[in-house]
């Protein structure tokens, strides 16, 4: 085995394992201030840091892969390598959309597209170093500057001139447009990082509880419905995990899913709004989407037509660049049928890679990704869910001394049991 042959640090560690454990405190407090000062930052400052970030990101992703390689992180390699070859077909071939007036690529697109699976690789590969004292640290203060930033500035307006507290937005949290969506994910992520902390221990109730609290209403002031989707989906699993022994919780749990959908169906039904313009037109910018789809050329239905190429205008939101708002069709646009081919390999690794009390994290990721805003093209939040789902691992592995063994979880191959 490559595990066999690893040298040895003088402190007599693996020598990966002492590298992770100086650089992964340095990434996460390198990580979360490149977050809160992105819109602050000229892009000469701001492109060096994201490409030390990304490069840091890619080199610990090899040492992973050759250190401790697992089936999950080759089938995510395999999906990223897949991916970089749409790319370049792409842009070797000159395949182009004449039915989209496109942005273009960008290097801040490039390093997203690539971090994205890099981080993914190495940070659950090296779960169990994660350092969970000072991350604990990070997301209390997170939570508490980022609700002082929220509720203390001028608010943002929204097209629909609706007011928000998003002085949050544009402004500090969100690194890549100034939009209201990454700034009330970035919040929420937070809170689901320290409500795993509250399960296990690692923070009194007595302070979890009023900073949950504090987190979520200013993660729900932004009137982002994905976030509102996100909340759900991690409440709802939450309850669903914690109780899916008892009948009537299954019961219950699918019963409403169910209302769900009745409930959608009759909103459409008795009210004036469009499928077109439902989800602030989300729906009619999916069905433009497949309609520039529909019209391609071979080549570039199946390779796409590379990095970038996901952001134009479209009729439904005519007045500004935007991309699709779903990971499946900006997959698709970007990378074609084998980039969509490639995601579902890299999915299919990341839910094997995690622990059952991790895999909450998994659906809020993939289903609110997938339908609403597209969560794996933030690069500005994505790295808080690999963390988040980390952290399980993190306290199985007994990193943090003072942690009940009676509330570690289970993460044993096959094992889903939670930590309450």
């Amino acid at each position: 085995m490559l595990g066999s042959r690893r040298t040895i640090s003088s402190a007599g560690m693996p020598t990966d394992v002492a590298v992770v454990q100086v650089l992964f405190p340095v990434i996460v407090i390198a990580q979360y201030a490149y977050t809160f000062a992105f819109n602050h930052l000229d892009t000469s400052l701001r492109h060096p840091w994201a490409g030390a970030l990304a490069l840091l990101h890619v080199l610990l992703a090899l040492m992973a892969l050759v250190n401790r390689p697992r089936a999950w992180n080759l089938l995510i390699l395999a999906g990223g390598l897949l991916m970089s070859l749409c790319w370049v077909l792409s842009y070797g071939f000159n395949f182009q959309d004449p039915a989209a007036a496109a942005r273009g690529a960008s290097m801040e697109l490039g390093l997203k597209a690539i971090g994205v699976y890099a981080m993914a690789i190495w940070i659950l590969s090296y779960a169990d170093l994660l350092p969970i004292r000072l991350l604990r640290g990070v997301v209390i203060v997170t939570i508490i500057l980022g609700a002082l930033i929220a509720l203390t500035g001028p608010p943002a307006t929204r097209t629909a001139g609706v007011e928000v507290w998003a002085s949050i937005t544009g402004r500090t949290f969100f690194p890549w447009t100034p939009g209201i969506h990454a700034s009330a994910y970035f919040m929420l992520l937070n809170v689901f990082l320290l409500d795993q902390m509250r399960r296990y221990n690692l923070v009194p109730a007595a302070v979890a509880w009023p900073l949950f609290a504090l987190g979520t209403v200013v993660a729900l002031g932004y009137q982002s419905r994905t976030a509102w989707l996100m909340l759900a989906l991690y409440a709802g699993y939450s309850v669903y995990h914690a109780a899916r022994n008892i009948a009537a919780i299954r019961a219950l749990f699918f019963a409403a899913l169910g209302l769900t959908l009745v409930g959608f169906v009759a909103y459409l039904t008795h009210t004036n709004e469009s499928l077109v313009s439902l989800g602030s037109g989300r729906i009619g910018n999916y069905i433009h989407r497949w309609e520039v789809l529909s019209s391609r050329d071979l080549a570039p239905l199946m390779f796409g037509t590379g990095i970038g190429s996901d952001w134009f205008v479209s009729p439904i939101w005519s007045w500004k660049f935007s991309n699709s708002h779903s990971d499946i069709i900006h997959t698709m646009i970007e990378t074609g049928i084998v980039g969509l081919v490639a995601l579902g390999l890299v999915l299919v690794g990341l839910y094997r890679s995690l622990p059952g009390p991790a895999k909450n994290f998994f659906y809020v990721l993939v289903i609110s990704g997938l339908i609403t805003n597209g969560l794996l093209m933030h690069v500005s939040t994505i790295p808080y869910f690999f963390l988040a789902a980390a952290l399980p691992t993190a306290i199985a592995a007994g990193n943090a001394a003072f942690v009940r063994p009676d509330v570690r979880p289970d993460v044993r191959p096959g094992r889903s049991v939670d930590a309450e």
